[in-house]
């Protein structure tokens, strides 16, 4: 599986903003329908992906239907502003994300195991200090390398 990883400008304003700029790079490695960011955007609406990891961080997973996806491939986005997702616990409540995962799953079984192995790395400070510090261009190698 391909991981893709990118820095979001100051232009992300928004979680559609992000979504898009994730979707991008997926787009045009040719692993996703075009129609696959607008579909995790519409998703995001009834069924937030937003976690709270600690006072001052928050993640998001943002996906769609696997039939929307060419090939597996993951486009991890590191924003230097965080942008407001909803909740996943609480669809209500806000929370500010600093990271992405935007998952681009071909099989519908592989969401439920990639959930499963980021909900194990998440907890751990040496996985977010990573994902935090390292260079842009060595995070899909590191990446690769949790799974």
């Amino acid at each position: 599986m391909d991981i893709f990883a990118t820095e979001g400008q100051t232009d992300v304003k928004t979680y559609q903003d992000a979504i898009l700029l994730a979707g991008k790079i997926l787009l045009e490695h040719d692993a996703v329908d075009e129609a696959f960011s607008r579909a995790c955007i519409d998703r995001e609406t009834n069924f937030p992906t937003g976690l709270f990891l600690n006072e001052q961080l928050g993640i998001a997973i943002p996906h769609a239907s696997s039939k929307l996806v060419k090939r597996s491939t993951i486009s991890f986005v590191r924003l230097r502003e965080p942008v407001s997702f909803g909740r996943m616990e609480d669809a209500n409540q806000k929370v500010r994300c600093n990271y992405l995962f935007n998952l681009a799953l071909a099989d519908g079984n592989q969401h439920l195991t990639m959930l499963r192995q980021l909900m194990r790395l998440f907890p751990k400070q040496e996985f977010i200090d990573s994902i935090s510090k390292l260079p842009i261009k060595e995070l899909p190698e590191y990446l690769i390398n949790q799974f």
